[in-house]
């Protein structure tokens, strides 16, 4: 298996680094790197280790090309890692050895990733920047193992060498710019000093666009709650006019409905009769002797036809005592007779006319 190949070669390879010769920490190499490059293909997240895979690979067969085999499972995958992280230690140490600073600074980087704080990691890191002149960032690896790990006295020995050193650089430097290097110093504290007024004008900034934003929220709800009120308000007086003037209006409304009520009351009321003329008929004796039965009227009579129905009773009532004759005519109502043409005698229209001759003229 993969984890099996990468220890074999993991031991194979501390065997010839325990050597301590040239040609022994190259062949210790590229064991780690084999192991690494097995452990790598059944872990697609990790990266592949340095330029020297290729070779590992080349060096395993199937075995080392990533792929080739299963991935490992979730129980396998904790202890792949620290066996990744061992064999990567192991690989800076041996570039350590053969002077690659920057190989064995990238493992170590490697290793750091995978596991923060690593103490190992952090000093061989140290070491490899001592080399490349980055003592800064020495110093800062050197501290790191040496909070993580106070009790190695090798740690704080080196980190005391690194930071004699770092404060030699600088005094080398002033000594050697004069000057130069105070100026550098007081335009690197002008610059930032000018970069902390700036930042401080860009928050001042911001702050005050802040404010004058929320004044203008505040203004415009202010705004608003003011059309909100007065809307409100001409709705009342609308409302209050309506009311109003429904209120002015209702007598008049009363009083043109009270007017057609009256009016329709008008037409529906029978126009008054005209006046009737009472006649006299020849009266028909009814067959078989008997005295005629006026029938009920079925309907409301007027004040003319009930005033001819009682005439109309008194003559039969007088007809059946005996007061008046067969021959007596009975009424009847016609209309208006029409208006009888009379001419006036000779005699009586002359002496008119001397009536009037001699009448005297006023004074």
């Amino acid at each position: 298996q993969a984890l099996d190949f990468a220890l074999e070669k993991k031991d194979q390879g501390n065997r010839c680094l325990a050597n301590k010769t040239g040609a022994d920490d190259g062949r210790a190499l590229r064991r780690y790197e084999a192991g690494l490059s097995v452990l790598e293909a059944v872990l697609p997240p990790r990266a592949k280790v340095g330029a020297g895979a290729a070779a590992a690979q080349a060096a395993t067969g199937s075995a080392g090309k990533g792929g080739g085999g299963p991935l490992a499972s979730e129980e396998e995958r904790p202890r792949v890692e620290e066996v990744l992280v061992a064999l990567r230690l192991n690989a800076a140490q041996a570039e350590l050895r053969r002077s690659k600073w920057r190989e064995a600074a990238s493992l170590c980087g490697e290793v750091l990733s995978a596991s923060p704080g690593n103490v190992k990691a952090h000093y061989r890191r140290g070491l490899a920047r001592t080399e490349l002149g980055d003592l800064s960032g020495a110093v800062e690896d050197f501290r790191a193992a040496a909070a993580a790990g106070p009790a190695d006295a090798g740690i704080r020995r080196e980190l005391a060498r690194v930071e004699a050193l770092q404060k030699q650089h600088r005094a080398e430097m002033k000594s050697a710019f004069g000057g130069v290097f105070d100026k550098m110093t007081q335009k690197d504290k002008e610059r930032e000093e000018k970069e902390e007024a700036r930042r401080k004008a860009e928050a001042e900034k911001q702050a005050e666009e802040e404010r004058r934003a929320a004044q203008e929220a505040s203004a415009q709800e202010a705004a608003q709650r003011r059309e909100e009120a007065e809307r409100r308000r001409r709705e009342a007086a609308e409302k209050e006019a309506a009311k109003k003037a429904a209120e002015e209006q209702a007598p008049r409304a009363e009083e043109a409905q009270e007017k057609k009520k009256n009016k329709e009351d008008e037409v529906k009321q029978p126009k008054p009769q005209e006046a009737k003329s009472v006649t006299w008929a020849p009266f028909a004796q009814p067959s078989g002797g008997s005295a005629p039965v006026a029938a009920a009227p079925e309907k409301a009579l007027s004040a003319q036809e009930e005033c001819d129905a009682k005439a109309q009773e008194l003559v039969e009532s007088l007809r059946r005592e005996g007061k008046i004759g067969p021959g007596v005519q009975q009424i009847q109502t016609v209309e208006n007779p029409p208006p009888v043409e009379y001419e006036v005698p000779s005699f009586l229209r002359g002496g008119a006319k001397k009536k009037k001759s001699k009448e005297k003229p006023p004074t």
